[in-house]
Order: structure tokens, then sequence, then C-alpha cells
């Protein structure tokens, strides 16, 4: 299927400096003052010689007090030079961010399967292969409703393109005017929706009829739309895709409150000889571990 490209947008660079003058600049003193007063007299130059004099006397005097208790064998106390205190250090900490909503995986009902709960986003846990990867990025529906509890398999590399050859994600949808949603309607534009979203808008999709039945004693409808895609670049793109999807009609005291969907994204064939395209029949398989969390 197409593969999922970033998109790198520029960011604009900060202009001049705002200020148009230095902000502290200090203002010349205003004219007007009276001039500063005379300097003092000089004083005369004896008090000073006599104050030197004095100060080499007593220096004299503690040098030979020191002489003399070096010789009589007096410890004499050194000057002790004391080390800053070692800085202590603390434990750094690591800039918190919110954590997005993660489904929660275990065992699946399926020998090594493993389950996917995203009751808290779509409303709905399902059983995935165990060389599937669970992944915390969105898929974007095409009809303005990002789906979660994504897991991938198949994923790889080609020509700067990041692709994967299946997927299965899910979610939940409400009318924006209130009313009841018409179960096989929803199913239907989401399928076709999904496949212009993996495939490209110029993709050829054959979606039939939805089957209705019943999980967990609730409505529901499912299909399997065939995809052929307008193939760009052989030896990354799938000639043949497929889009499965389930619908279960949510209930609120006992009215309709909306369509929660499990979609299963596949290649079906073309595309690299690794990984291989799954069969058709394991996206039925995800289809029918659906039920209501």
């Amino acid at each position: 299927m197409t593969g999922w490209h970033g998109e790198s947008g520029n960011q604009g660079g900060w202009g001049a400096e705002p200020y148009g003058q230095d902000p502290y600049h200090v203002a010349p003193e205003p004219p007007g003052y009276p001039p500063p007063p005379p300097p003092p007299p000089r004083s005369s130059r004896l008090p000073m010689i006599f104050g030197v004099l004095a100060i080499a006397v007593i220096v004299g005097a503690v040098v030979t007090i020191v002489l003399l208790n070096r010789e009589s064998g007096t410890p004499v106390a050194q000057p002790t030079s004391s080390a800053p205190p070692a800085p202590t250090s603390t434990p750094s900490t690591e800039p918190t961010t919110r954590p997005t909503t993660q489904p929660t995986t275990r065992p699946g009902n399926r020998d090594g399967w493993q389950t996917v709960d995203n009751s808290a986003d779509s409303g709905l846990v399902y059983d995935v292969p165990p060389d599937w990867k669970v992944v915390s990025s969105t898929r974007p529906s095409g009809l303005g409703v990002d789906f979660t509890g994504t897991a991938d398999y198949g994923s790889y590399q080609c020509e700067s393109g990041t692709y994967v050859r299946t997927y299965a994600t899910s979610g939940d949808v409400q009318a924006k005017d209130g009313k009841d949603l018409d179960l096989d309607k929803t199913v239907t534009d989401f399928a076709k929706a999904f496949a212009a979203q993996a495939f490209g808008d110029t993709a050829k999709v054959s979606v039939p009829e939805p089957e209705e039945f019943e999980i967990d004693g609730r409505r529901a409808a499912r299909l399997a739309a065939k995809v052929t895609p307008r193939v760009s670049t052989p030896a990354c793109d799938a000639t043949e895709g497929e889009i499965a999807i389930v619908g279960v009609l949510l209930e609120e005291d006992g009215k309709p409150a909306g369509v929660a969907m499990l979609v299963v994204v596949s290649d079906v064939a073309g595309g690299p000889a690794e990984p291989k395209s799954l069969p058709t029949t394991v996206a039925q398989e995800v289809l029918g571990s659906v039920r209501v969390g």
C-alpha cells in the first residue's frame, strides 16, 4: 500500500531586534548643578613616618618570638586549608510528557495471538497475530476521524518511503446532527474512505453489500472491499488490496449512540518479495475476534 510519509515544514526566523535603542542607556547629567567642592588640604607626612617605624618594631618582635618557640620545641599551630565542600549531586529529572492513550495488550483467545484492548477509545477489543506490532500512532480514516488501537504487520522501507503490508485499527463515530447512523451506510462509507487513504484517490474500489449479524447481542455489519490501486512504483506498491471492516451499533440507555468499527487494510498482491502479503483469511480472523469492551 502507499507509504506513510512525514511532512516537513520550515520555521520562520526571528526578526530584527525590536528595540530601537539600548534600554539601559544612561542619560547625561543635566546642567545647573554647583561645581564640586575643592579638595581637602594636604596633611603632614610626619605621622606616616612614625606609623611605619612602629609597624617595623612590632613585626621584629613577632619574628623573634617565633624563632624562640621553634628552638624550644614548642609546637606551632599551622594554618589549615579548608577545601570547599564537594558539590552534592541531585538526580536529574527528565521532562515529563503527557501520556497518550495506549491500547493494552494481553494474550489472545487464540494460541499465540495477542489481544488489543481499545475499549477506552473505540469500545472494541480484538485479537491480532503474534508477529503484528501494536503501535501508538493513529490512522486517518479520510472522513475526519482518526482511528487508534493500531497493529501493524510487515513494515518495510522502499525508495525512501515507509510501508506496511497490513494494519488493523479501530474507532467509533457519531452523527454530527445527533441523529441515528445507518449502520450499513456507515460501514460502506468508511470502507471507501480507508481505500482512498491507503491506496490513493485514483484506486478503484469494489464494495459489496454489507452482511449483517450480531456481536455480543448487538447489531453488526461487515464487508470486504476489493481495491485496485494505480501503481506508480512497482517495486514498492501493491497491485491489489483489500479493506475488511466490521461495524457494531452502539447503544446508550437503549438508544443508538453511534457505530464502532474495526478496519483491516491489507496488501493482497504486488510490492516487494519480502515481507510477503498475508492471505485474506487472516483479516477475516481478526474481524471475527472483535467484541464489545
